[in-house]
């Protein structure tokens, strides 16, 4: 029976020009992952370029918009063709998906697959967020701080456009979530308090609170001043998030 369902599948493949994925530069993939899209089996595709400069990224390596060697289009095909009823899912994340134009068209590529669409965005593009909306299925979206707390964190004074691409998002009826990741190195309780009390009051459902996790982070100094597990944080602090959401939860990050 298996055999026939992937004969089936591969009689059923698009045809797909290998041009229409050369439109986004793809500087790395995860094959198999159960965590980057809730309840399904993804695969995770990393775009080149991020010009926030956030201390705990743990993919700094693609925060300069022209990186190393890219995945070619062709291997790109060659990979959905054979995930096609393997995989449920492709998420595209970065460095920052939104900054490409052609993301949409990019996007299109991968439903003629037949892969539910995930996104993770920072947020900094809201038109670059709307033109997405109508393709995904699921987003992820981070937001880093309070008002007054954004530059520290992201070396950019961005509030504005999250907020924007957290209504957007909101009012899009796509399942999401915000998250926030925490390092008390950079963070107070009470300044991650104030985050989610204002994304609760714009309407968000579902925040996570992301634990820093040091793989990748080229920063030392959070590397060294992270002593703490999720056990760590009060539970003054948790019960007043869970409070705000119908949907919280704590992960590591």
């Amino acid at each position: 029976m298996s055999g026939s369902i992937s004969a089936n599948l591969q009689n059923h493949a698009p045809s797909v020009p290998v041009d229409s994925l050369a439109k986004v530069p793809i500087a790395g993939i995860v094959r198999f992952s159960t965590l980057d899209y809730p309840g399904k089996l993804a695969a995770v595709l990393f775009t080149q370029g991020c010009p926030w400069k956030c201390a705990y990224c743990h993919n700094a390596h693609l925060q300069p918009l022209q990186g190393g060697a890219m995945i070619p289009p062709a291997a790109l095909r060659h990979f959905f063709e054979n995930r096609r009823g393997l995989l449920d899912a492709i998420v595209l994340s970065g460095g920052e998906p939104t900054l490409h134009s052609r993301l949409p068209d990019f996007a299109e590529t991968i439903l003629k697959f037949g892969f539910a669409l995930g996104l993770h965005t920072n947020g900094m593009n809201p038109a670059g967020l709307q033109s997405l909306l109508p393709l995904c299925h699921w987003i992820g979206m981070d937001v880093k701080a309070p008002r007054t707390r954004y530059a520290a964190i992201t070396g950019v004074a961005a509030f504005e456009n999250v907020e924007k691409s957290a209504r957007l998002l909101i009012e899009s009826g796509i399942d999401y979530e915000l998250r926030l990741t925490y390092h008390p190195a950079l963070l107070a309780e009470d300044e991650v308090l104030e985050t989610a009390r204002h994304f609760s009051h714009i309407g968000a459902k579902s925040f996570i609170l992301q634990v820093f996790r040091p793989q990748g982070c080229s920063a030392e100094n959070l590397i060294l001043k992270n002593p703490f597990k999720i056990g760590d944080l009060s539970r003054a602090l948790t019960e007043k998030l869970a409070g705000l959401f119908p949907y919280f939860a704590i992960r590591n990050g």
